[in-house]
C-alpha cells in the first residue's frame, strides 16, 4: 500500500491538472472574446468617424447649394432664362454667358462636376458642362429613371433640399450624386430647381482611408437598387468592382445590410464577398441613404490570440511542474507537522495562560501554577469537578454545564467564557479553551487553558454603557443623524431619522430610504466628504406631496482599523429655504422691473444712434431719385449708393440686436472676459455718452475670464454709466469724462468706474443703494438702478459693490471673486 504522503501527492497532482486545463482554456476563450470586442470597438469607432465625416461633408455642400440658390443674381438670371427659353435665343445666350462666369468659378472653388438649373416642368435650361442632358427634359432620356430625376421630384414635392446616392450618370459617363434645392422668387414661390452634380472622388477620399498597418481592413459603401445591393466604391481586393458588383438583397450575405437599411446599425462575424470570415460593423449613412460596412479578416484580427494560445500552453506546463513540486513539499510539511502537532499545539496556545486538566477516569481536576495565579490560589489545588463548579458564578453555571455536556456528546474542542471565584471571594472573567482526549472512542480527559479577560470584559461593559449613552444623546438630538459605510449603506440612524422616514433604514442606501433624486444628492455629498474631509449642501426631499429642505453636513469618521465611515446630520431648513426663495423671486422681479423701467431711456438712445444712418439713407435715396428723374444714371455710382444704403441698414439692424440682447434673460452662466461685457454696454449707451460730449477712458489690465450671468453684469454697467452720464450733464459743463479701470487681483477682478462730476453728497451717500431712492425727478428715475445693481453683484455674482468719492467725482468699485464664480 502506498504511503499516505504519496497518496496525497498523486491526488493533488490530479486535482491540479484538471483546473489548470480548465483555466488555460478559459484564458484562451476570454482572450479571444476580449480581442474580438476590442477589434469590433475599433471598427465601430472608425465607422462612426467615417459616417460623421460623410454627413458633415454633404451637410456642408447642402448649405452651399442652398446659399447659392438664394443669391439675388441666381434668382434674377433664372427668371431671365425661364422668360426667354425657346422664345428668344439671343437673349437666352446672354443669360447663359453671365451664368457661366459665376458657375465655372463656383465649380472650381467647390470641386463640383456640373451645375444645373431646371424648370419646374423638368426642362434643363442651364448646365455648365453642356453635355447630352443640356436643354433636354429630366423626365425623358437621358435623365429619365436616374437618381437625378428622383431627387428633382423630391425637391419639388417637399420644397426643400434633397441629396441622392451615387450612380453612373450616363451623360457624363462617371459616378455622381446630385444635390437639389428650390430657387424661389421674392414672394417665396418656387420658380425652378438648382442642382449640383458632385464628383465621387470627394467620397472616395473619406471611405478609402483605412490605415496602412491593417492588411485586410476594408471599407465598403453600398446602396440598394431593384432588389439588389450595389457596391459604390473600389475595394482593396477588387479595384474594378465599383458599380458592377451586385448581390441579392435577400441573400444571407446581405443580412447586415438589410438591418442597416432599416436603421438598425450593428456588428458581428460574417462571410464577405471573397468567402472569408470577417469581423464586420455596419452603419446607415443618413445623408446618402447608403450603408457603410467596415470589416477586417478574422485571421488578422485573431493573430494575437493564436500566439497567446501557445504561450498559455508553455506557461501551463511550467506552472504544472512548479505546482507539483510545491504540492510535494506541502505533503512533506504536513507529515512533519503531524508528528509534532500534539506536542506543540498546547504549548503555543498556553503561553502565559493557565493550564487545567479534568481527568474523567480519576474524577480529579488539576491546575497549573499559572492557573493558580489567575485564580489567586497559592496552595496546590486538587479537587473534584463538583468543587470546581462551586467556584463558577451562579448566573453562568447552568449555561456552562449545558455547554460542557454538548461538547462531550459532540466530541469537539470548545471555547467559552464565564465568571469564576478567586480565593479572596472576588469573581473574575476567564476565557476557557479546551481539547477533548479520546481512548477507544471514549473521553478520558479534557485539557484546557484559561485566560484572565476581566479587563476586556470591563472594557466591553464600559463600551456598552458608552454606546448606550451615545445613542441616548443622539436619539434626543433634534436633528437627523445617520452613520453609514462609504457605499451609502446605513449602519446607524437616530430616533429623529427613524421617526421621519417611518421605515427601517438600517442596511439600506439613501436611494432606498429617501428616493432616487434626493438619494443621489446625498451619495454625491458623501463622495465629496471622502475627498475633502467634510462637505455640506441643502438637499430637497419630497414626502407625501410636501417638499422639505435639509441643510446636510457629511463628514469622515476614520476607524482604528483603517476603515472609513461617513457621518451625516440633516437640519430642517424648509422655512428658511422658502423665505430665501421668496426673497430671490422678489429680487428677480425687481431686476426685470428695473430693466424694463430703463426701456424709455433705451428708446431715446436708439433714436440717437439711428438719426445719422436714417439721414444718410434719405440723402442716398433722394440722389438716386434725382438721377432717375434727369435720366443721368451712372451704373457704378448707382451700385456704390446702393451699397451705402445697405451698410446703413445693416448698422440699424445691429443697433436693434444690441438693444434687444440687453432685454434677454440669462439662461445659464457663460465664460467671458469683463472688458467684453463692458464693450457690449458701451455699444448700447456709447452714442448717448458721445452725444453729450462725455469721453470714456478704459484701462484694461485683466486677461482673466469668469463664468457668470453676463447680461446681469451688463445691466450693472449700464446703470452705473447712466447715473454717471446724468451727473456729468447736470454738474459738469466741459471736459466731461468717465474713467474705467479693470485689474486682475489674486482672488478677485476689480472694476472701478469714476466720473469727474464732483461726487456724491455726504448726507445721501449711505442711501444710494436703498430701493426707490433717487435724486432725479420722479418722471426721470425709479430709484431702483443702484439697488438692483448691488443686489445683482452681492447675491447673484457673489461679489461686492461699493461707492465712494474720488478726487474729481464719484467712484463705484466692483469686486468679483474668482473662487465664487467656480
Amino acid at each position: 500500500m502506498m504511503k499516505l504522503e504519496k497518496k496525497i501527492f498523486v491526488l493533488l497532482m490530479l486535482v491540479g491538472i484538471i483546473p489548470l486545463g480548465i483555466v488555460s482554456y478559459i484564458d484562451y476563450y476570454y482572450a479571444k472574446k476580449s480581442l474580438k470586442e476590442e477589434v469590433l470597438e475599433s471598427l465601430e469607432s472608425l465607422s462612426s468617424h467615417k459616417v460623421a465625416m460623410i454627413n458633415k461633408i454633404f451637410g456642408k455642400f447642402e448649405k452651399k447649394v442652398i446659399t447659392a440658390s438664394q443669391r439675388p443674381f441666381i434668382v434674377a438670371q433664372t427668371k431671365g432664362l425661364l422668360a426667354c427659353y425657346k422664345k428668344n435665343q439671343q437673349q437666352y445666350n446672354r443669360y447663359i454667358k453671365k451664368l457661366d462666369i459665376l458657375a465655372k468659378n463656383y465649380i472650381s472653388l467647390n470641386e463640383y462636376y456640373d451645375i444645373f438649373i431646371i424648370a419646374k416642368n423638368g426642362d434643363i435650361i442651364y448646365t455648365v458642362k453642356k453635355e447630352d442632358d443640356f436643354r433636354s427634359n429630366i423626365h425623358q432620356a437621358p435623365c429619365q429613371g436616374t437618381l437625378f430625376e428622383k431627387v428633382f421630384n423630391k425637391t419639388l414635392q417637399s420644397d426643400t433640399v434633397a441629396v441622392s446616392s451615387f450612380r453612373i450618370y450616363t451623360p457624363s459617363q462617371r459616378p455622381a450624386n446630385f444635390i437639389t434645392t428650390p430657387i424661389k422668387d421674392e414672394n417665396n414661390n418656387t420658380i425652378a430647381v438648382l442642382a449640383v452634380q458632385m464628383d465621387i472622388d470627394i467620397l472616395y477620399d473619406e471611405i478609402m482611408t483605412n490605415g496602412k498597418l491593417d492588411k485586410t481592413l476594408e471599407s465598403v459603401l453600398v446602396d440598394k437598387e431593384d432588389g439588389y445591393i450595389i457596391v459604390l466604391n473600389p475595394l482593396k481586393f477588387n479595384k474594378s468592382i465599383a458599380f458592377k458588383k451586385k448581390i441579392r438583397l435577400d441573400s444571407p450575405m446581405a443580412k447586415p445590410i438589410r438591418e442597416a437599411f432599416k436603421g438598425e446599425n450593428g456588428q458581428g462575424e460574417h462571410i464577405d464577398y471573397r468567402g472569408e470570415k470577417v469581423l464586420t460593423v455596419w452603419s446607415l449613412v443618413p445623408k446618402l441613404g447608403a450603408v457603410l460596412i467596415v470589416k477586417q479578416d478574422t485571421k488578422e484580427a485573431y493573430a494575437k490570440v493564436n500566439s497567446i494560445r501557445y504561450s498559455i500552453v508553455i506557461v501551463a506546463f511550467f506552472t504544472l511542474l512548479m505546482i507539483s513540486y510545491l504540492f510535494y513539499l506541502l505533503v512533506q510539511m504536513i507529515n512533519n507537522l503531524n508528528q509534532q502537532k500534539e506536542r506543540y499545539e498546547m504549548a503555543i496556545d498556553g503561553a502565559n495562560e493557565g493550564l487545567w486538566e479534568w481527568n474523567l477516569e480519576s474524577k480529579t481536576f488539576l491546575l497549573s501554577n499559572r492557573a493558580k495565579e489567575i485564580l489567586a490560589y497559592k496552595k496546590p489545588f486538587l479537587g473534584t469537578l463538583k468543587e470546581i463548579f462551586q467556584l463558577i458564578h451562579p448566573d453562568d453555571l447552568k449555561k456552562l454545564k449545558t455547554f460542557i455536556n454538548d461538547v462531550m456528546q459532540s466530541k469537539k474542542s470548545y471555547k467559552t467564557s464565564y465568571r469564576i471565584k478567586q480565593s479572596d471571594g472576588k469573581y473574575i472573567w476567564v476565557l476557557d479553551r479546551a481539547k477533548v482526549i479520546y481512548k477507544d472512542d471514549k473521553i478520558i480527559r479534557i485539557i484546557g487553558f484559561i485566560t484572565d479577560i476581566t479587563k476586556e470584559k470591563e472594557l466591553e461593559e464600559e463600551i456598552r454603557k458608552t454606546k448606550d449613552f451615545f445613542e441616548l444623546i443622539l436619539d434626543n438630538f433634534p436633528y437627523i443623524v445617520v452613520i453609514k459605510k462609504i457605499d451609502g449603506t446605513v449602519l446607524y440612524a437616530n430616533k429623529t431619522a427613524r421617526m421621519f422616514v417611518k421605515e427601517d433604514m438600517i442596511g439600506k442606501n439613501p436611494i432606498q430610504n429617501i428616493g432616487e433624486e434626493a438619494g443621489k444628492k446625498v451619495l454625491e455629498l458623501s463622495q465629496k466628504a471622502l475627498e475633502k474631509g467634510k462637505a455640506e449642501t441643502v438637499v430637497s426631499y419630497k414626502k407625501e406631496e410636501k417638499e422639505y429642505f435639509f441643510h446636510t453636513l457629511a463628514f469622515v469618521i476614520p476607524k482604528e482599523n483603517g476603515e472609513v465611515l461617513i457621518g451625516a446630520t440633516y437640519y430642517d431648513v424648509t422655512e428658511h429655504e422658502r423665505t430665501k426663495q421668496a426673497l430671490l423671486d422678489k429680487d428677480k422681479l425687481m431686476i426685470i422691473q428695473s430693466r424694463y423701467a430703463a426701456m424709455g431711456e433705451m428708446i431715446g438712445m436708439i433714436a440717437h444712434q439711428w438719426r445719422q444712418p436714417i439721414n444718410a439713407i434719405a440723402m442716398d435715396v433722394n440722389n438716386m431719385l434725382f438721377d432717375i428723374e434727369v435720366e443721368s444714371i451712372d451704373i457704378v455710382e448707382f451700385k456704390t449708393t446702393l451699397n451705402s444704403v445697405l451698410e446703413q441698414t445693416n448698422h440699424l439692424s445691429k443697433t436693434i440686436d444690441d438693444f434687444r440682447n440687453f432685454f434677454k434673460s440669462d439662461k445659464e452662466k457663460k465664460e467671458v472676459k469683463i472688458n467684453e461685457i463692458l464693450e457690449d454696454a458701451l455699444k448700447i449707451i456709447g452714442k448717448s455718452l458721445s452725444n453729450n460730449d462725455i469721453e470714456v477712458v478704459i484701462h484694461n489690465n485683466s486677461t482673466s475670464t469668469m463664468k457668470l450671468y453676463a447680461r446681469e453684469l451688463l445691466q450693472v454697467f449700464i446703470n452705473i454709466l447712466v447715473n454717471a452720464k446724468d451727473a456729468l450733464i447736470e454738474y459738469q459743463e466741459a471736459n466731461r469724462e468717465i474713467e474705467i479701470f479693470i485689474e486682475d487681483k489674486n482672488e478677485w477682478i476689480e472694476i472701478l468706474i469714476c466720473d469727474n462730476a464732483g461726487g456724491i453728497k455726504d448726507d445721501i451717500m449711505s442711501k444710494i443703494f436703498e430701493p426707490y431712492f433717487s435724486t432725479k425727478e420722479q418722471k426721470q428715475g425709479t430709484g431702483l438702478g443702484l439697488y438692483i445693481s448691488k443686489t445683482i453683484v452681492d447675491k447673484h455674482l457673489y461679489g461686492t459693490l461699493q461707492a465712494y468719492n474720488g478726487k474729481d467725482g464719484a467712484c463705484f468699485e466692483i469686486k468679483l471673486y474668482k473662487e465664487n464664480q467656480k
